[in-house]
């Protein structure tokens, strides 16, 4: 994957979810709590509709449907992540409501995740946004 350098500035942007933020370091999966997929947080939550939290395009929507891809208009890409280790449930729990190449606003929703289906498989529920 072909890495761009962005001068990034610190921003604002919602959450994805309604629910109880974590810190990156304590989300159960190392991947995520050891930053190699960057820097971010963890959400614990509290409904399963999934918005964005920026505008900007859609840039990939994981063929799992539990990845969803964003960039910036400034060029910052985030990744919401969908629950720890849901990749086995082969989109099962997901609904995505955008598709790659979307101009998309912050708020709009993206995805709806069935969290009673994940943890019904044994999936940790947690959302992550990087």
């Amino acid at each position: 994957m072909k890495k761009h350098k962005v001068n990034w500035q610190p921003k604002t942007f919602l959450a994805p979810t309604d629910g109880e933020v974590v810190t990156i370091d304590a989300v159960p999966d190392p991947v995520f709590s050891q930053k190699a997929m960057g820097d971010g947080f963890g959400i614990k939550p509290a409904q399963d509709k999934i918005y964005s939290p920026v505008s900007g395009t859609v840039t990939m929507i994981a063929d799992t449907l539990h990845g969803i891809g964003l960039r910036t208009d400034d060029g910052e890409d985030i990744l919401v992540h969908m629950g720890i280790d849901t990749v086995e449930l082969k989109g099962e729990p997901f609904k995505v409501h955008v598709s790659t190449g979307d101009k998309i606003t912050a708020g709009q929703e993206l995805a709806t995740m069935n969290r009673q289906l994940v943890q019904e498989k044994g999936k940790t529920r947690q959302l992550l946004s990087l």
